[in-house]
């Protein structure tokens, strides 16, 4: 049980926001994002109002 707790308190530390890389801080739902784009693209979905949808929400 103590080991749940230790990765509990990892998560929900707040330094581990983002992830910084070349001075960008890329943020885990940016990231979880770009995965699906890429792994949609892997798998050759041809939706491309999916792609804008989920492209806008990255800018945003």
């Amino acid at each position: 049980m103590e080991q749940n707790n230790s990765i509990l308190s990892f998560f929900q530390n707040s330094d581990f926001e983002y992830i910084e890389l070349f001075n960008i801080k890329f943020y885990f739902d940016d990231l979880l994002i770009l995965c699906l784009l890429f792994f949609l693209y892997k798998e050759d979905v041809h939706d491309d109002f999916l792609y804008v949808i989920l492209i806008a929400l990255l800018l945003t």
